[in-house]
């Protein structure tokens, strides 16, 4: 029950914040808008595709890390493997493949990724869809351990103090991508994303 009440609550707060994130970025690029749907169409990437995949594929390297550690999931040494070393690769690379599924769609036919800030924001937007699902989650299984106060430091710690941290990531990302776009380097294609 708590975890649900955790979810209700999650969703009150953190939406409202990510929003406002969301028309940060928008906001960035003024002379040559994004198509809204677009922009629709990454955010949910990076709030159920991304989110999903990292949870899938982040159990699954968790139990190949315990296997091969031999450390068991209740373990601080775990934790901090899995957070450390898992989770960034697994993100990352769960969002960043919606920008590459973009590039090579924009290559084919949308031509709508044509450079570094189309990069920046498209890596922004799908940063701040999984931001929303990822504190949501968190805000609720806070919520479900500890009760209101733990759940309302978790919000504030990961949505108000950290809430652009994911933007950043991928945003980053997406700049890679976008003087991927631009050049005509076979080298800078390939290292430029990376």
């Amino acid at each position: 029950m708590e975890f649900l009440v955790g979810l209700v609550f999650g969703v009150v707060f953190v939406s409202p914040c990510v929003f406002i994130y969301v028309t940060f970025v928008k906001g960035i690029d003024r002379f040559e808008p994004e198509p809204l749907w677009l922009l629709t169409v990454m955010f949910i990437w990076g709030a159920f595709v991304s989110t999903s995949a990292a949870i899938v594929i982040g159990g699954i390297g968790e139990g190949f890390i315990s296997a091969f550690t031999g450390l068991p999931r209740s373990d601080p040494l775990f934790d901090a493997t899995s957070a450390t070393v898992m989770a960034p690769v697994v993100e990352e690379g769960a969002k960043t493949f919606g920008l590459i599924l973009l590039w090579a769609l924009s290559a084919a036919w949308l031509k709508e990724l044509d450079g570094p800030l189309d990069g920046a924001i498209y890596g922004g937007i799908v940063g701040l869809g999984f931001t929303l699902t990822e504190d949501i989650l968190y805000v609720a299984g806070a919520m479900a351990q500890g009760g209101f106060g733990q759940s309302a430091a978790t919000f504030f710690v990961r949505t108000i103090l950290a809430g652009l941290g994911h933007a950043s990531f991928t945003a980053l990302a997406g700049l890679g991508i976008g003087i991927a776009v631009e050049s005509r380097s076979p080298l800078v294609k390939f290292l430029a994303p990376v």
